[in-house]
This record gives structure tokens, C-alpha cells and sequence, in this order.
């Protein structure tokens, strides 16, 4: 419309396996975005998702020279019903491959409009790109991102809203959902349920 902005929707039915993992997600979201500046952009989107996941849970441990039991998987379920508004600046020479500018982005995901999950998800993400003499045609580029979940309304945190942390896009170097939390002993951490 002649207009510095977005609107868009999506309708999807996702299914991911990572590790021994195994998550459906079927949903859909509305997204408007609105120009502020040459650089900076404000956006809201409002998203319904219907998840099941399947979770490994950690047995007694085996006995010695007994062979390992069959892995035990524990399914949970859910709905989320959210809203995220979002801040984004992005000043960056290319978005594919950028090698000089910066880029900042916030948002907060309020879920609890219906649904069965209540949760606060702030992300705070920047990165930023510099050129260098030597060697010649390269650059440093530098990415941090920082985010914290918090249930309320007297919820518990469903388990398949937690970080997962490894992969191309989070933690390279790392298979996706590699990296987990350990307690002092140096064992995987699990929740109550044993879950890790």
C-alpha cells in the first residue's frame, strides 16, 4: 500500500527430531510490521500453537555387566497462545553476507491469551560487523544474544519452551539440543520427572 510496512500469516504443521527428541507443532501466527526510520522497525505477532513432544527419561542407573534398558520417553502437551511485540535495527551492508554494520533486535513473548501455557520469553539479540585491513576482504564479526524464560500465574514452565542450545544458529560446533546443563557431579540434569 505504498507503505513502510508488513503484514503477513502463517499456517503451519511442523515436526522436528533432534537427539532422541521428537516434537509436533501445529499452529499459525499474524504479523504486522511498521517502518520507524530508515534502519529501525517495530512488529507485533500474535501465534497458536498445538505441541506434542516426547522426552527421554533418565532409568536407575544399569547394573554392572547388564545390558542398557530401551530408552523410557515421557509425552507432554500443550497450547500456546502468545503475542510478541519486537524492536529490530539492523544498519547491515547485506543480510545475507554482511561485512560491515550492526544489528540489534528485542522482543518479549507474553504467552497466557488462552491456552495452557503462561510465560514471559524476553530476547535480546545484537551482532556486529568490522572490517579489517589484513587479510585483505575480511571482517570480524562479533554475535551476542541473551534470553530468559519465567512462567506465572502459578504455572509450571513447560518443558518444551526451554532453551535448547547447540547447532549452526545457536552454539556452532555443537549438534542441536547438545548442550545441557549438569549438576556438581558432572551428571545431566534432569527435572523431577527425569527428563533431561
Amino acid at each position: 500500500m505504498d507503505k513502510n510496512q508488513s503484514l503477513g500469516f502463517s499456517i503451519y504443521r511442523r515436526q522436528q527430531n533432534y537427539q532422541t527428541i521428537a516434537e509436533k507443532r501445529v499452529g499459525g501466527s499474524v504479523f504486522y510490521g511498521k517502518g520507524l526510520g530508515l534502519f529501525d522497525s517495530f512488529g507485533g505477532l500474535y501465534s497458536y500453537e498445538d505441541i506434542v513432544a516426547n522426552f527421554p527419561v533418565s532409568g536407575s542407573p544399569t547394573p554392572p555387566g547388564q545390558p542398557a534398558p530401551p530408552t523410557k520417553f515421557t509425552e507432554v502437551t500443550g497450547r500456546t497462545s502468545s503475542v510478541t511485540p519486537t524492536y529490530r535495527f539492523d544498519n547491515r551492508n547485506d543480510p545475507m553476507d554482511p561485512n560491515r554494520g550492526r544489528r540489534f533486535s528485542a522482543s518479549m513473548q507474553v504467552a497466557g491469551l488462552g491456552g495452557t501455557d503462561y510465560f514471559l520469553k524476553p530476547l535480546i539479540g545484537t551482532s556486529i560487523y568490522i572490517p579489517v585491513r589484513f587479510p585483505k576482504y575480511s571482517y570480524i564479526g562479533l554475535n551476542l544474544e541473551m534470553a530468559y524464560v519465567k512462567p506465572f500465574n502459578g504455572k509450571q514452565l513447560p518443558i518444551f519452551e526451554r532453551f535448547q542450545i547447540g547447532g549452526e544458529q545457536s552454539l556452532r560446533g555443537f549438534q542441536a539440543g547438545t548442550v545441557v546443563p549438569l549438576m556438581d557431579n558432572n551428571q545431566v540434569f534432569t527435572d523431577d520427572l527425569g527428563r533431561i
